[in-house]
């Protein structure tokens, strides 16, 4: 039996469609060029690629672990797709004969799924709703998405900064009851995951990370203690001073390192 079935009573814990008003619907859709195409034109070159995936190494490494351990208890065909946060896609996985029948529509590794290139689907819609969505069947707008249903989530880092999007999608036949809190499942913990390799970097290598900011020894301190996401009152209490001056280190650490917040922080020291 598949573990995807079908609810008689269930909850709906996700974002649909209409949950956008009629305004933001209509200006998607002439925003969307490409209403006629046989395939999704947009995608990045190698060379562009190579740079995302260094840059979300970390990321695809967890979230292809864990999506292949669930891969063979799905049984259903299947495709999931990760993206990086502007919505290019950065793995698939799925059975042979659907990743070829996706690439056949220029739906692969760099393939942009944001709206002006893919009009309305699963992840074009989550990165506008910012929560679990689920798309199906004729609520896409190319053709190709038009035999299935997609579900997505984005992928949060422990400062709620989201890093990307997890799309499954499968055949319309099937009901997305089940399938969602399957992902939403996977989702906390690829989440869980990350904030821990996150809060495991090592000492020596974030200072020398900070070493070309000439921070003085006190702000390097301040600097680990907020990549490790200690608040500022455990650091004002580890380091024997108030919380109003580790602040003021903290002020000191964005403007030596050119960041203007803890996401931009975390992004320019953890990945």
């Amino acid at each position: 039996m598949s573990i995807f079935g079908r609810a008689e009573q269930f909850q709906r814990c996700w974002s649909e469609l209409s949950d956008l008003d009629h305004y933001t619907i209509t200006a998607r859709e002439q925003s969307f060029k490409y209403l006629n195409a046989e395939y999704i034109p947009q995608r990045l070159s190698s060379k562009d690629m190579e740079h995302i995936l260094k840059h979300n190494r970390d990321f695809i490494a967890m979230a292809t672990q864990d999506l292949s351990s669930v891969y063979t208890e799905i049984g259903i065909p299947h495709l999931f797709m990760i993206t990086d946060s502007n919505g290019t896609a950065i793995h698939l996985i799925g059975q042979a004969e659907i990743i070829d029948k996706a690439c056949g529509n220029n739906v692969n590794m760099g393939t942009s799924f944001a709206f002006e290139y893919a009009g309305i689907n699963g992840i074009s819609l989550a990165m506008q709703l910012h929560s679990t969505v689920v798309v199906q069947g004729v609520q896409h707008t190319m053709r190709f998405f038009k035999d299935w249903n997609c579900i997505c989530s984005p992928v949060r880092t422990i400062d709620e900064e989201i890093i990307g999007y997890i799309d499954l999608s499968f055949s319309t036949d099937v009901d997305v009851t089940f399938a969602v809190p399957l992902l939403k499942k996977m989702i906390e913990k690829l989440e869980r995951k990350l904030k821990k390799s996150r809060e495991s970097i090592n000492k020596e290598a974030a200072y020398l990370l900070f070493k070309p900011y000439n921070l003085s020894n006190r702000e390097r301190e301040v600097a680990f203690g907020w990549l490790q996401n200690k608040s500022v009152l455990q650091m004002a209490h580890l380091m024997g001073i108030t919380e109003g001056t580790v602040r003021n280190m903290l002020k000191k650490v964005y403007a030596k390192t050119g960041v203007r917040d803890k996401g931009q922080f975390f992004k320019k020291f953890l990945t």
